[in-house]
């Protein structure tokens, strides 16, 4: 694949992430207003989730499948990545949105089923508090793709090669 083409092929992918960000933002939301507070943190994750992958997509030609990274695969995600960010992108913290989505990835199978060797439900452990926290993150981030985008779109991905993911 051409260098112009794989450009193109990452920037549409990651257009699909930061897209599917803006909608669980905006479901979060509802889901809030609602007093729904396990979804709002369920779609604040996810939100925070999809955020990561399309950053990872933009500067590495990867990005994580699963919600939560292992911890023995972490710390060597999370070297690649910081050492592609490129120096004249100072804002947005690629540390801080790894940081974020790591730490409510945590909650998601527990936002999503509860404690069940306890039988508690989501509803009894995520409150009013859990979802704003929540909401303030994922709000605090939602649009930090974009500089990663536009250098992106500046700088092409070389000629295929060099085991990068397609």
């Amino acid at each position: 694949m051409q260098p112009a083409d794989r450009t193109k092929h990452v920037l549409d992918r990651a257009q699909s992430f930061t897209n599917r960000v803006r909608v669980r933002k905006e479901e979060a939301h509802r889901h809030f207003e609602a007093y729904h507070y396990p979804e709002c943190v369920l779609a604040a994750q996810e939100g925070l989730e999809f955020l990561l992958k399309a950053v990872s997509l933009l500067l590495i030609n990867e990005y994580p499948r699963e919600h939560k990274i292992d911890d023995k695969r972490f710390p060597a995600f999370l070297k690649k990545v910081m050492a592609a960010v490129p120096p004249e992108i100072t804002y947005p913290d690629v540390a801080r949105i790894i940081f974020l989505a790591r730490f409510w990835g945590e909650f998601y199978l527990t936002a999503k089923y509860g404690m069940e060797a306890t039988g508690t439900t989501p509803d009894r452990l995520f409150k009013r508090e859990e979802a704003e926290l929540a909401l303030k993150h994922l709000d605090s981030v939602a649009y930090d793709a974009q500089p990663f985008w536009t250098w992106r779109q500046r700088n092409p991905l070389p000629a295929a090669g060099g085991g990068e993911e397609q």
